[in-house]
């Protein structure tokens, strides 16, 4: 007997999908576990399969196609069954949609839709030729070959102006209203630096479709800023210390190497991943999530490092955190990531997260404040490490510093132990020795 397959939730966030590629075709012999297609989830590009066996007799939602969970893609039964209801019942569910399925479509019916395709074809070079023609008689005048709009026509003609000696900043010099109307203003200024001002700065409105990704970042982060508390603590540390063992961890890293395999290099920001991890490890009370009724004081240390990727942003795992080596928490960052820009990860690597990392000091960005990823309660935001003058020993010196950011849920963290987990984090980045143990 013929069924439906639906629309599978693939990510716990996932609302709908939309069909990236069919990996089976109709007619092909399906079986439990087999892939059917390819469909873009709010996080990544992640495979569908199919539940049930048979033949695929239909596909009810094409390739580039939306579809809400539940909703109806395909259709799989016994060759040549009848699935007359099956797809009514699909066409009501998604009336949009474009079904492919295995009926053969009759030579007559064949013909007519070649005809009409056909007089399509001869109509839209008809209306293509007459937009040319409307286009030419658009910019021509009756001085010559200059290019003008309608309505900067109409207004040098009631205003008694030369368009020849009013300079364009339309597309291919076109006159456009503005430039009849600068002339109009003052005659004797320089149409030509106008124009080409005009044309640098003025760019058409790009109209950009909501993809899925963006649409529940949008949802998931103005339901985080209104309703829960947010609170800001801003901390500045000094930064010689972590910057200068990350040089000698690298250069014994290469030393170490010389005859093996290279291993890989460690940034500053894997020494964060893992000071924040130690420093939530004496700090439980910001590894944390109010639940309604209760808080939760989680006992594993799941850190999720935002990577940005093609149209929004993604917080791959790193489960266990406080248990890596440096090392580690580099070769699994940088897999991660990968994965991540390829649209790759499967939910378990972007879910359940205990505690979130945000870093733009790549981007040169020195301060700014982080939204925090809901059910957590606090996440961080770092900073890029600045070269500056400060006091050492009553002494102005070179120095360098980095600003940290901790925005807090106020419901689970207050502000006493917020700044005490920053004092820990501050003394692991400034004694960076610390976290090579």
């Amino acid at each position: 007997m013929a069924k439906i397959a639906e629309m599978t939730q693939l990510s716990p966030t996932m609302t709908e999908g939309t069909i990236v590629n069919w990996l089976k075709k109709v007619g092909d012999t399906v079986s439990p576990g087999d892939i059917l297609a390819e469909v873009e989830t709010d996080k990544a590009v992640m495979e569908m399969e199919a539940y049930d066996s048979g033949t695929l007799l239909a596909i009810v939602a094409d390739a580039g196609s939306k579809v809400a969970v539940g909703l109806p893609v395909a259709i799989i039964g016994q060759a040549n069954e009848d699935i007359t209801k099956l797809l009514e019942e699909s066409k009501n569910k998604i009336p949009q949609t474009s079904v492919r399925e295995t009926k053969p479509v009759p030579i007559e019916s064949s013909k007519e839709k070649i005809k009409e395709a056909s007089q399509s074809k001869d109509e839209k070079q008809s209306q293509a030729k007459e937009g040319i023609k409307s286009h030419q008689e658009n910019v021509f005048s009756a001085t010559g070959r200059i290019l003008a709009s309608p309505l900067a026509k109409s207004i040098a003609l009631e205003k008694s102006i030369d368009l020849q000696k009013v300079q364009g900043s339309g597309p291919a010099g076109r006159i456009l209203q503005r430039d009849v109307l600068a002339y109009l203003e003052n005659p004797n200024i320089n149409q030509k630096q106008i124009s080409s001002k005009s044309q640098s700065r003025v760019r058409e409105d790009l109209e950009k479709p909501i993809s899925g990704m963006r649409k529940v970042i949008a949802e998931r982060l103005t339901s985080s800023k209104i309703n829960l508390p947010h609170f800001y603590l801003n901390m500045e540390i000094d930064a010689s210390a972590i910057v200068s063992f990350r040089e000698k961890f690298n250069l014994g890293l290469k030393e170490f190497s010389k005859n093996e395999s290279p291993l890989q290099k460690i940034s500053i920001n894997d020494c964060i991943v893992k000071a924040v991890a130690l420093s939530l490890y004496k700090h439980p009370a910001v590894n944390a999530s109010w639940q309604n009724d209760k808080i939760i004081e989680y006992g594993r240390i799941d850190i999720g490092i935002a990577v940005s990727i093609e149209d929004g942003l993604i917080t791959p795992v790193l489960r266990n955190t406080n248990q890596m080596s440096l090392i580690d928490i580099s070769e699994e960052i940088k897999s991660l990531a990968d994965q991540a820009k390829k649209r790759k990860l499967k939910p378990e690597q972007f879910t359940n997260s205990t505690f979130t990392i945000s870093n733009l000091g790549m981007f040169g960005i020195s301060f700014f404040t982080a939204i925090i990823n809901e059910p957590e309660s606090a996440i961080l935001a770092v900073g890029a490490i600045e070269e500056k003058p400060v006091i050492k020993n009553g002494q102005v010196v070179a120095g360098k510093t980095m600003s940290l950011t901790l925005s807090c849920d106020h419901r689970v963290v207050d502000g006493a132990e917020g700044a005490k987990f920053l004092g820990t984090l501050k003394k692991f980045l400034e004694n960076p020795e610390l976290l090579a143990s």
